[in-house]
């Protein structure tokens, strides 16, 4: 044990490892953990799984992460306790579940510090996501078994009708009914960049070079439902001296309300659903907007887009392309099923959604391969 411990911490201070291949030796070795369980250990992983996410949860209020990354090194349950401000009993039966799923790491009976982990969940992305899937997607996913028995096992298509709706007792679209819930809101804003990866999607065109021949009068990145514009100060950053025109952050203006200002990104309320108002743009970028609609409604999207593109104008479009059998992958598949009646897409799939869209795939370039993640690049044919 000894030394596969030794081997395993030795990949990890390896510099020239990258993501891809830790993401790869990761997957194998909880596939090998799985595959030495008892079949006791096996049901009891999976049938008590649901402690993780409330556990974690509490941790977030009482401020658990933030505590023990602080850089204090080992803490015992009375210290983490005296901080926190919950009795001992209780932050001692808390730290222990933590420990066991790996989340903090403990020595001895009484004493536990922070991980890599840890720092990550003490992060506000990493407390919003947290906090998001265990109030907002949870609770849609206790509905989910009766919801499909009911509808005999057939896949949703009605985004009017999913187990969101049966959840918030409510017959809103789930993107309608968040905009009025704000703390919702919030944590979903603010849980997005986790989902970014190692990798970031600027690496996989060319940016710079796209910008030479780019008209100096036109804007030249509108992020299309963009959230709080991270992605705008992406391109911002990859693109820095070569920038000629406006960048354009568009959203709902109850997002647009929580997005931070930055230099060099303007802010401009837009419904994708009903038109696009900047003409010519030379990039028009969609980032995880339409994995969340079945196909009708993406073109809508995307017609309003074609409307007002021109002669040197590109569609990015930023999703997941499966196959991909990371859990990642399959555990987004099921929430756009569970919320949004929606799918991730295969390349074939998106082939087929450009084509009928009266695009042209010019290239679909994956950049996060943990994930899946990938560019596809189109422009009217």
């Amino acid at each position: 044990m000894d030394s596969i411990k030794r081997e395993v911490k030795k990949f990890i201070n390896d510099e020239d490892a990258d993501a891809s291949t830790r993401h790869e030796v990761s997957t194998e070795l909880r596939a090998l953990a799985a595959s030495i369980e008892n079949p006791r250990e096996a049901v009891e992983r999976h049938a008590y799984s649901c402690t993780y996410s409330a556990v974690n949860q509490v941790a977030v209020d009482l401020g658990l992460f933030k505590i023990l990354s602080g850089g204090q090194g080992w803490m015992t349950d009375y210290e983490v306790a005296s901080k926190c401000g919950a009795d001992s009993i209780l932050t001692s039966r808390l730290l222990r579940l933590l420990a066991a799923i790996h989340t903090i790491d403990k020595k001895g009976e009484y004493q536990f510090t922070g991980n890599e982990t840890t720092k990550a969940l003490a992060t506000p992305e990493g407390a919003s996501a947290i906090t998001h899937g265990f109030y907002f997607l949870n609770k849609c996913f206790q509905e989910l078994p009766k919801f499909l028995k009911d509808r005999n096992y057939q896949s949703p298509n009605n985004a009017l009708d999913t187990t969101f709706q049966q959840a918030f007792d409510t017959k809103q679209h789930a993107f309608s009914w968040v905009q009025t819930q704000p703390n919702i809101l919030g944590n979903f804003l603010a849980s997005m960049p986790v989902q970014q990866g190692t990798n970031s999607w600027t690496s996989a065109i060319p940016l710079v070079k796209r910008l030479e021949s780019a008209d100096p009068s036109a804007v030249q990145f509108v992020d299309i439902g963009g959230g709080l514009g991270s992605q705008c100060v992406a391109f911002i950053n990859a693109t820095k001296g070569s920038l000629p025109g406006k960048v354009i952050l568009q959203d709902l203006p109850e997002t647009l309300g929580l997005a931070h200002n930055h230099e060099g990104m303007e802010k401009m309320a837009q419904n994708y659903f009903e038109g696009q108002d900047i003409k010519g743009a030379t990039f028009y970028y969609l980032r995880n907007v339409l994995h969340e609609y079945p196909n009708e409604k993406c073109l809508q999207i995307l017609n309003h887009q074609i409307s007002a593109m021109g002669k040197q104008s590109t569609m990015l479009i930023d999703e997941l392309v499966l196959p991909n059998a990371s859990l990642r992958a399959a555990q987004t598949n099921i929430i756009m099923m569970a919320t949004l009646a929606s799918f991730e897409r295969t390349e074939a799939q998106w082939r087929d959604l450009l084509r009928d869209a009266g695009l042209k795939a010019l290239g679909i370039h994956l950049y996060d391969l943990e994930m899946g993640w990938g560019i596809i690049e189109a422009a009217p044919k």
